[in-house]
């Protein structure tokens, strides 16, 4: 029997499968101990490609996923690993135990591993106190819960049970629980494009102060020895010293019906180096849990966030500001003579801006200070859970609802005035009913696990936007659209347990008013199987594998695209390179009719390890998706619209390998985490007759969806090439330009490698994260306009370059001969090796490999004993840095940056924001 159910197993974990890459779904929250103290440096990943983050020294974390349904892993340094399906944006509260991650999620739903932690539990009953339960980990209390217990000092065994040692005070009030954390960030600028200091603004031999878009004028040396004394500008001293802090404070009390009532407020202001641009966050919640009604046990809470922020990302804002930075020739002063960008240095007494061509390029200082970009945000999420418990059925239901409100204000630059409005309103509604019913049957063998769910999900969203009166005409009308998605989930499976494997299967049907059933089989089936190898490979081979598993699962299902995509990277790719600065997202594309909804297959096999007393874990895993009906935005008579454009398939593996010990003193503990990850995805079919669509980037550079090509490959200008390959030079010495956009770079990373030591002695902790890519292009079109213009450390250093001949050959197919000076005063500018390519030069030349290694943070953290002390019972401090160094060839700022803020632009850097670096301090007090 074990050998059929083997081979049965081992074919259905073979097959194929499917992946959405539009749109994204946000998964956000807060990681904590169970004592409340924020839990940083835990790895919160998308299980199905390399995109990943950790939570910060607070403990929260933001993760960006494609749309459609995703598994996202919560995991740390040498403990078990939580896995979440999600296909909407969430909440999270995530508690950390000692063996697994409890998550809470926006609705009450809460998942957490099958592995239960290792406790010892005492009941306590007193006519004082009345009756709660004591949480025993590593011999030392815990946690406890009850309605009117005194703090616990201290446990002891006794007997057979425990003694009780209760801390008194008049500091203390039973039953209370209270938590308040304060932190102090510093940040500065990471890294920025490499930048001359050698040359004067200016051209033809001359030094031009003003008015001058290039910078190709005389050397520094020779003004000086002229009894000139030009400013020497540096991008770096544009930057401030970014100084955050926040607080928050976190009461939990007795409840109603035995359950407990839990309050929190918040508050965080985050000030960036970038001058005059702050995001200020308050949060407040309120939850009543474990309230109990007979075998029914509920929770109940609210949760209101509010963000106000200054000059965020959007559409192009952002890179024209860097561009205005990087670009400022090295012998003009933006601060106007003043010794800071406060007060009005960018007006010149005439009233005129005081710019290096103010025709062309604003002062940063005048960006910062009158670009009106604000977002102002608002979220609010209810929920109410009630689970009912009876033998062996479990009947679990969740409502909530969750209400989002956005108003923007941006800024559109104009040369006819200097800022123009552009205000986006939005309000987006969800609200999610789930009844989930499980029986299981347990007096056969194997064990039979039946489930049940109905889910329904309502989302209303709301758009209204509108510009300055003088844009109508120039750009389409206002939008003011609202539309309404009703679907309906309903699942039904079987779960088979035997003592060494299990096998399951389920079928989900899906019903919406925005997709069409004519459009797909509403038919979504799902199997999946693990065995424990152990028995197995002794009952097979005589082999003897103890904690060795091996688990498969192969699924059909559907997804469908937000009602309205606020990622409209698609927007830009009507204007060329070097008209950047005109994109503002004017408009957004929106659901249409039209569209079919996007259906998944998806296969995957892996093998997990764990040993006996779990100090070493071992986890390699392969999977292999296809997305068919792909949606994504396209631009359709300069208006963006959303479509059908594809088929898509993702595959790859994924590596997972940890080790803790701990040392016979059992002061000292330590632990090491190392995982490698390999994702491929490739267009299988394009719907469309172009030769590919454009994702994201301009008319002459883009990422792009093309079959038989990577996602977001990039695709550009190029060197004309002969049948053999060889560059084809023109009469004047210099490189023709093939202007047909072809491939010129994949940004998928051959690989992807994380190291995560760390070590405790006593009350310390230290926590460390590596991360390492291989591999994966990039366009690095910040480094492309500087050359054009003369500010780049590239052109600095090869300006003076006479006589070089281009290897290569002429038209007529003999190799080329004639000699160019890269730079010649005495010639018209545009002759020039890099002006006569234009601002975004030819695409090919700056492709650059996007490889690095970066120490991404370091924390430590110390508790000090408390137990003394009437009126703290914890008092924690920590310090981290994130972001510490880069170490890469690319000559950009941070290659994992995009291209205004979007995913899709993957690949491209067009003056980028740089990353930044930052220095912790929090402080943690529970009384």
């Amino acid at each position: 029997m074990r050998k059929t159910f083997c081979l049965i197993m081992l074919a259905l974990i073979l097959s194929q499968s499917g992946y959405s890459q539009t749109d994204r779904i946000i998964i956000s929250g807060n990681i904590l101990y169970d004592d409340g103290f924020p839990l940083p440096g835990i790895n919160v990943r998308d299980k199905n490609s390399t995109n990943g983050t950790i939570s910060d020294v607070d403990g929260n974390f933001t993760l960006s996923l494609p749309s459609g349904k995703q598994t996202v892993v919560v995991s740390f340094i040498g403990y078990n690993t939580a896995e979440v399906e999600v296909d909407k944006s969430e909440v999270w509260s995530i508690i950390f135990y000692d063996a697994h991650f409890d998550i809470r999620r926006s609705g009450g739903e809460t998942n957490s591993i099958v592995k239960e932690p290792t406790v010892l539990s005492y009941k306590l009953r007193n006519e004082k106190d009345g009756e709660g339960v004591f949480y025993m980990k590593d011999d030392m209390p815990s946690s406890y819960h009850s309605a009117s217990l005194s703090r616990i000092e201290e446990i002891k065994p006794s007997g057979k049970g425990y003694s009780i040692k209760e801390a008194k005070g008049r500091f203390y009030t039973s039953g209370y629980d209270i938590l308040y954390t304060t932190s102090l960030d510093v940040s500065t600028v990471g890294r920025l494009p490499q930048w001359q200091t050698d040359y004067a603004q200016g051209q033809g031999g001359l030094w031009n102060k003003s008015d001058e878009i290039f910078s190709w004028g005389l050397s520094l040396s020779s003004l000086q020895s002229n009894g000139e004394t030009p400013v020497i500008y540096s991008p770096k001293d544009f930057f401030d010293t970014g100084l955050s802090f926040s607080n928050a404070l976190n009461i939990k009390f007795p409840g109603f019906k035995r359950g407990f009532t839990s309050v929190e407020v918040g508050q965080r202001r985050n000030n960036s180096p970038i001058p005059e641009a702050y995001n200020d966050n308050y949060n407040l919640s309120l939850a009543m849990g474990d309230i109990t009604f007979g075998r029914v046990k509920s929770e109940v809470g609210v949760r209101y966030n509010n963000v106000y922020g200054k000059h965020a990302q959007h559409a192009a804002n952002m890179a024209t500001l860097m561009y205005a930075i990087y670009t400022t020739p090295p012998t003009f002063d933006n601060l106007n003579g003043q010794s800071s960008g406060k007060g009005n240095v960018w007006i010149k007494p005439d009233g005129s801006y005081h710019s290096y061509n103010p025709s062309f390029v604003e002062n940063p200082y005048a960006l910062v200070n009158e670009l009106p970009d604000r977002k102002k945000s608002e979220y609010l999420l209810s929920f109410l859970k009630a689970q009912y418990n009876y033998k062996s059925v479990e009947w679990l239901n969740t409502v909530n609802l969750e209400k989002t409100w956005n108003n923007y204000t941006n800024g559109m630059l104009s040369q006819a005035e200097l800022y123009r409005t552009f205000d986006r309103k939005d309000q987006i509604t969800n609200i999610a009913a789930n009844s989930d019913l499980l029986w299981t049957i347990k007096r056969y063998d194997p064990k039979i696990d039946i489930l049940a769910r109905y889910s329904f999900k309502h989302t209303s969203d709301k758009l209204l936007s509108k510009r300055n009166p003088l844009d109508q005409g120039m750009y389409p009308g206002a939008q003011n659209e609202k539309l309404i998605r009703n679907s309906h989930d309903i699942k039904y499976g079987v779960k088979f347990r035997w003592d060494n494997a299990s096998f399951e299967a389920a079928n989900t049907h899906y019903f919406s008013n925005t997709a069409s059933s004519k459009d797909y089989a509403n038919l979504f089936p799902e199997f999946g199987a693990n065995v424990k190898l152990e028995r197995v490979f002794e009952d097979l081979f005589d082999w003897n594998y103890n904690n060795l598993s091996l688990y498969g699962n192969i699924k059909r299902s559907i997804g469908e695209v937000s009602l309205i995509n606020r990622s409209p990277s698609v927007l830009s790719t009507t204007l060329n390179a070097a008209s950047f600065r005109h994109y503002y997202e004017y408009q957004l594309p929106i659901y249409n009719e039209s569209l079919k909804p996007e259906t998944y297959l998806k296969s995957e096999l892996g093998l997990r390890y764990v040993s006996n007393g779990g100090n070493v874990s071992a986890e390699i895993s392969g999977f292999n998706y296809h997305t068919y009906n792909l949606v994504s935005p396209v631009v359709q008579d300069w208006n963006p619209v959303m479509q059908n454009i594809g088929r898509l398939r993702s595959y790859g593996y994924f590596l997972d390998l940890s080790y803790k010990t701990r040392f016979d003193s059992r002061n000292w503990n330590m632990g090491i985490k190392y995982t490698f990850s390999q994702t491929k995805n490739k267009a299988t079919a394009l719907y469309h007759d172009q030769p590919f669509v454009r994702l994201a980037g301009f008319s002459d550079i883009a990422t792009v969806f093309a079959e038989g090509e990577p996602l977001g490959a990039i695709y550009g200008t190029s060197y004309q090439r002969n049948d053999a390959g060889q560059v084809v030079v023109g009469a004047d010495g210099f490189p023709l330009v093939n202007y047909k956009l072809t491939k010129i770079g994949d940004p998928t990373p051959d690989f992807v490698m994380t190291l995560n030591p760390s070590v405790s002695y006593k009350g310390f902790t230290l926590r460390m994260l590596f991360e390492y890519q291989h591999g994966g292009d990039r366009w690095n079109g910040t480094k492309a306009f500087m050359d054009c213009l003369g500010v780049s450390k590239n052109s600095g250093d090869n300006r003076n370059i006479k006589g070089y001949i281009f290897d290569g050959v002429n038209e007529s197919g003999a190799a080329n001969t004639v000699p160019v000076d890269f730079y010649n005063p005495d010639e018209p500018i545009w002759d020039n090796r890099w002006v006569r390519y234009g601002m975004a030069g030819v695409g090919e030349e700056y492709i650059e490999k996007a490889s690095y290694l970066r120490f991404s943070d370091i924390t430590l953290l110390y508790s000090f004993n408390v137990r003394r002390s009437r009126i703290l019972n914890r008092l924690d401090v920590g310090v981290s840095a994130k972001n510490l160094f880069l170490i890469t060839s690319y000559k950009g700022v941070d290659p994992n940056s995009y291209m205004f803020g979007y995913s899709l632009a993957n690949g491209l850097d067009l003056f980028n924001t740089p990353s930044m670096r930052s220095y912790s301090l929090s402080v943690t007090l529970g009384f």
